[in-house]
């Protein structure tokens, strides 16, 4: 296809129209593919009038948010185990003061009944 340029630009369908051409006359293998993953990001661009979309940069990003998000998760997973040992200390802590109350209550009982005699 010909594409024809008003005032030195392509109108939305050339440029559309470029971009197929460009990724099918692309030989099977990574350049293809990447660029047929990227069609709907470029023609959405396109579409809007953005005059560039880096890419790169939001791949960038997003990998960055997913190395940011799995510090989190193992974070997460540190501070949970943090939390069920303190429970656990504070489950044998309520234990050994209910032990410890029901000893001091039959020290009493037995004090108390020494004393009444």
């Amino acid at each position: 296809m010909k594409t024809t340029m008003i005032a030195g630009h392509l109108t939305k369908a050339e440029e559309k129209a470029l971009l197929n051409e460009m990724i099918e006359g692309c030989p099977d293998g990574y350049v293809k593919d990447i660029l047929t993953d990227m069609r709907p990001e470029i023609e959405n661009a396109i579409n809007s009038d953005f005059v560039y979309v880096d890419f790169a940069a939001r791949r960038r990003e997003a990998t960055e948010h997913e190395a940011e998000m799995k510090k989190t998760r193992e974070l997460l997973a540190v501070i949970k185990e943090e939390i069920r040992v303190k429970e656990q200390t504070i489950k044998r802590a309520n234990n050994e003061i209910n032990n410890l109350r029901s000893k001091f209550e039959e020290i009493s009982r037995i004090a108390n009944a020494g004393t009444r005699i």
